[in-house]
């Protein structure tokens, strides 16, 4: 979704007429262009020399960012990284809070060798905005849209859009369009969309222009249907990884991945996968089939039970990029393994936006459950895993049935409560439970006449 973000260009931008220089300010600008490559009437030595003569006796902050870029390129100096950020740092301490948005750019992005620190990045971002420096509002906005460095926020991104947006900075309109489109920190409105999205395209902002074309916003998708066959949850729940056994990893699975919007509260998209795994120690080895794509996975699975991978990569159509195939190193997974069903969240980072994707949650069912418990062959699901205060259990009924009932039971086979569940017609169901329960480990049976249903779940330790 990097589109979302306007092209990381380090931005070199003028100082205004209100602030006094003993050097020429047009000086000043003719040695920018320098540093930039628009300007070749003297040389880079000369231009290094005026920014710096400026930055040190005139504390021109425009000039000490002009530097900063200066010597991260290695224009006119040796690269250094370290004195590059030292003299954006000094710009913004001067007042030029566009070295903020520069800063950030290459924080989020890990330009000129450093490392990627979505947090610093944030930090720059938010002081930028906070100084009233319109790139910041959008800059701040969009890690908060996605949660990139701070907690995810939409209403707090809509604000700092607003305010970009009565600058008619395209970005900022852009992402107000997109945001009253989906509802996103705001109540879902198609006129004020239209009107965000209007005003971006009349300056050619391509986002805007591919956004219009679009007939529905992301999360317009009819997945209730598709989230009950499945069995999996609504909006992306807290997973923490639990697996008894790694041995039992192994074998061949099938399923369904739904991806989330940023928020984790709206389900956007889903898709079939497979998994065919071979656990070598505390690897695992597999090969991964998400859609039509093919790839082979190899992670180390920690005592915990989460899966870090150590390789792979698939490529996947983005929504954002005109629905052009995007390549996506994975990067970890917290599962849990119970009942033959391999369920979790996984973790993608899109090698395009040189960031995390949105959050995702995984069922796979293992494909021969069917004969691994011949007594018991009914199945149904609980999430999530582990559970807080409710529960949701889910499962299919092959026929009519008059008295089903769902019953808890302890790790010691205990029956610690009930539930009636009344007359049920052959279908799909799911229902929520808020079983009062020490935390642990418990056993699901649902009882339907001569039908069967089991699986396990636990209980979060600490509530």
């Amino acid at each position: 979704m990097r589109h979302i973000k306007k092209t990381f260009a380090v931005c070199i931008v003028m100082m205004t007429a209100s602030t006094s220089f003993a050097i020429d300010k047009d000086l000043i600008k003719e040695a920018a262009g320098i540093i930039k490559g628009t300007d070749d009437t003297r040389s880079v030595e000369w231009a290094v020399k005026t920014l710096t003569d400026a930055a040190v006796y005139d504390t021109c902050g425009y000039a000490m960012n002009v530097l900063g870029i200066a010597c991260f390129n290695g224009i006119g100096m040796e690269k250094d990284t370290t004195k590059a950020v030292a003299w954006m740092e000094a710009s913004v301490n001067a007042g030029f809070h566009v070295a903020c948005h520069n800063l950030g750019e290459i924080y989020h992005q890990g330009k000129y060798g450093m490392k990627q620190d979505f947090q610093k990045a944030y930090s720059f971002y938010k002081k930028g905005a906070d100084n009233d420096c319109v790139m910041c509002y959008y800059d701040e906005g969009y890690m908060l849209y996605k949660g990139l460095g701070c907690r995810q926020n939409y209403a707090k991104a809509v604000e700092l859009f607003g305010k970009g947006a009565d600058h008619n900075h395209a970005p900022c309109l852009y992402m107000m369009g997109l945001c009253y489109r989906n509802g996103y920190g705001v109540e879902r409105d198609e006129e004020r969309a239209t009107f965000y999205l209007g005003q971006a395209s009349k300056v050619n902002y391509v986002p805007a222009i591919l956004e219009q074309r679009r007939t529905s916003p992301e999360n317009s998708l009819e997945t209730e249907n598709i989230l009950a066959a499945n069995a999996v949850p609504e909006s992306m729940p807290e997973i923490e990884p639990f697996i008894l056994s790694n041995e039992k990893l192994g074998g061949k699975y099938s399923g369904a991945i739904v991806t989330y919007d940023w928020s984790g509260e709206h389900a956007i998209a889903t898709r079939d996968i497979s998994m065919d795994a071979t656990i070598r120690g505390d690897s695992l080895l597999a090969t991964w089939v998400d859609g039509n794509e093919k790839t082979y996975v190899k992670a180390v699975i920690t005592d915990e039970g989460r899966l870090v991978f150590e390789d792979g990569s698939i490529r996947l159509k983005d929504r954002y990029h005109d629905n052009k195939m995007t390549s996506f190193s994975f990067i970890d997974a917290d599962i849990c393994l119970e009942n033959h069903t391999f369920t979790g969240s996984l973790r993608l980072y899109s090698m395009r936006d040189k960031e995390p994707d949105r959050p995702m949650y995984i069922l796979l069912q293992r494909d021969d459950a069917d004969n691994a418990d011949p007594k018991e062959p009914g199945k149904a699901y609980a999430y999530p895993y582990p559970f807080t205060s409710i529960l949701t259990v889910a499962f299919d009924l092959p026929h009519d049935e008059p008295d089903v009932m769902l019953c808890l039971y302890d790790h010691y086979g205990i029956n610690v409560c009930n539930y009636s569940l009344g007359t049920l017609s052959q279908g799909q169901y799911s229902f929520n439970i808020s079983p009062e329960i020490t935390p642990g480990i418990y056993m699901i049976r649902i009882k339907a006449g001569t039908e069967r249903f089991k699986t396990i779940f636990t209980k979060k330790r600490g509530f």
